[in-house]
């Protein structure tokens, strides 16, 4: 008797240039895109992740360090006290 396993199909939207570098590198590896994704994808229902992924990046970080500037007070953060007032402050960025 013979296992039949249904695949379901996954998709993911991304610009054309970085599916062509992405395809370029993949290829570079001996790998498919859809195979590199399987795995991935497999790997990550198995409970893994990678290892970097969790760690934010340098934006995130720097928000992080405004924050906690703010927060000791070392550097204070501007505020709004409206809508208005905070959409006067983001435009003026």
């Amino acid at each position: 008797m013979s296992i039949v396993t249904k695949e379901v199909k996954v998709q993911a939207r991304v610009v054309p240039e970085v599916r062509d570098r992405a395809t370029a590198v993949l290829q570079s590896h001996g790998f498919t895109m859809s195979e590199f994704i399987r795995t991935v994808v497999t790997s990550v229902a198995d409970g893994n992740l990678p290892e970097d992924f969790l760690e934010p990046n340098e934006g995130v970080m720097a928000s992080l360090m405004e924050v906690a500037d703010d927060l000791n007070g070392s550097k204070k953060l501007p505020v709004a006290h409206s809508r208005e007032e905070l959409e006067r402050g983001l435009n003026d960025e």
